[in-house]
């Protein structure tokens, strides 16, 4: 269910900021500087985009996500087990709580880390802030992915891929949105 999401999701890296780039476009452009082309971005001041680039930082956002997972679902279980003692939670349920909020949380920082700075070179630069956006709308997507599908609870690792797939294409859109050089 959620392939034809990605594939809308990868041509959306690709075609948004052409878009926005035509959007912004000044007039005094002439017809050799078709937007979307590499001499009409450089003529507006970004960046041009590269497949081989943005297939680097979509592999480093599965990556940086996965370190996220093992960093973010420790801390937010270790967090949601400390506010037990100060709270009338359940110990074992609020480490849940919190372990699961902490995986969400380091897999969005993860994702996010990893393509910004993959996609940051000495010619462009982006708002780490779009990135990171980006991919917490990915882990906002897959969940409510997760959430629709209906499928058995006990296959959590079928039913975790849209929140481990959507999260390093958020922050890469974010990423290619917000780029410029520098």
């Amino acid at each position: 269910m959620w392939h034809p999401v990605l594939g809308v999701l990868v041509a959306a890296a690709v075609i948004l900021p052409e878009v926005a780039f035509a959007q912004g476009v000044p007039h005094s452009l002439t017809s050799n500087s078709v937007p979307g082309t590499v001499a009409a971005e450089q003529q507006a001041g970004l960046p041009s985009l590269r497949a081989a680039r943005i297939a680097a930082q979509l592999a480093a956002g599965f990556g940086g996500e996965l370190a996220g997972f093992f960093v973010g679902a420790p801390v937010g279980a270790g967090f949601g087990a400390g506010l037990a003692t100060i709270t009338p939670l359940p110990t074992a349920k609020s480490a849940v709580a919190g372990g699961v909020i902490g995986a969400y949380a380091g897999i969005a920082a993860g994702a996010a880390t990893a393509v910004y700075f993959v996609g940051r070179t000495d010619e462009q630069t982006a708002s780490f802030g779009a990135t990171l956006a980006g991919a917490g709308a990915g882990v906002a997507a897959g969940i409510v992915i997760k959430q629709l599908s209906h499928t058995a609870v006990g296959r959590f690792l079928y039913n975790a891929r849209p929140i481990l797939a959507l999260p390093p294409v958020g922050a890469t859109i974010g990423f290619a949105l917000s780029r410029k050089l520098r």
